[in-house]
């Protein structure tokens, strides 16, 4: 299960600016309406199943046809770059287990790597037990329950819709996976791994898309708010310096995520959502989104190697 402490942020950071839509009835329950929903299933009846099944036997035929000339150096008129030779080098390297090869952190490349060093590398990350602790068992079962009931609660209160429920309802839910990827501007030799947690499929996903497309409205409004590099500059422009001499300092916080303390990040979104008129008297939400916040950032966990 992952864990994380770190320094808590100065409250002065938390000043919000901006003006909140007003004229809500406080005393309606305010719903999420995110419009987040399942992809739909259904077909038109205007549309024949028959064609679908045509259509899908073409594509895996025409998949077929193009494994059957990738190796000649033209096909249908056009040219490709890679020799048979190629190929076959490129498989090699994919059968190979004594390596592992994924993109760099920056600049795009790609970086084989020896496994060892990689497996050794991402371990030395997981034994720091401020950030990380080890399970003894898969605890999905029991988290989906916590997550269901929460979410029952909230729409039998009608702050989530139907399709919100579902939408986070996922039947079968996979683990999520922990891997890194290797900062070889740091070092292009022995790079250091930035920890990434693929959390596609997992009981997190929805439930962080749900709270990211509620809670995205109030990032603008925050004092320490910048939306881009470009807005940065543009800042940088109109700071006056005073004939001098300076020195120009650049800082970089290391293990930035993972630094972040989940109780003060909890608190901060308690601040926020406090000051909108329209959740004053929203209790109930104000409870929901707390709980599901508190649920994602308390309860994340992953796996690692077999």
């Amino acid at each position: 299960m992952q864990t994380t402490q770190g320094h808590p942020q100065d409250e002065g950071n938390m000043e919000a600016v901006g003006h909140y839509a007003t004229g809500s009835d406080p005393y309606t329950i305010l719903s999420l309406d995110t419009g987040l929903k399942p992809k739909s299933t259904f077909t038109p009846h205007n549309i024949n199943t028959s064609i679908d099944l045509f259509t899908n036997l073409v594509k895996k035929d025409m998949c077929k046809l193009r494994k059957k000339h990738q190796y000649t150096h033209s096909y249908h008129g056009k040219s490709i770059n890679f020799t048979k030779q190629d190929w076959l080098n490129i498989n090699n390297l994919k059968k190979d287990t004594s390596i592992i090869i994924k993109p760099a952190d920056k600049g795009g490349a790609l970086v084989i790597m020896d496994r060892t060093y990689y497996v050794k590398e991402i371990e030395t990350q997981l034994l720091d037990n401020t950030n990380y602790l080890p399970i003894s068992q898969d605890p999905t079962h029991n988290l989906k329950r916590t997550l269901d009931k929460l979410n029952l609660w909230a729409l039998s209160k009608n702050i989530i819709s139907d399709g919100e429920y579902k939408y986070m309802n996922f039947k079968y839910p996979r683990i999520p996976v922990f891997y890194t990827l290797p900062k070889i501007h740091k070092n292009p030799l022995f790079p250091p791994g930035r920890p990434i947690v693929s959390g596609t499929g997992s009981i997190f996903q929805h439930p962080a898309e749900i709270l990211d497309k509620f809670l995205i409205k109030y990032v603008p409004m925050q004092k320490s708010y910048l939306k881009d590099t470009t807005t940065f500059l543009t800042l940088l422009a109109d700071i006056h310096i005073p004939p001098g001499d300076f020195w120009l300092v650049t800082m970089d916080v290391q293990s930035l995520y993972t630094s972040i303390d989940h109780n003060r990040g909890i608190e901060a979104v308690d601040w926020t959502l406090d000051r909108d008129p329209r959740l004053i008297q929203q209790e109930e939400t104000r409870k929901y989104i707390r709980e599901l916040l508190t649920f994602i950032l308390t309860e994340n966990y992953f796996l690692f190697g077999d």
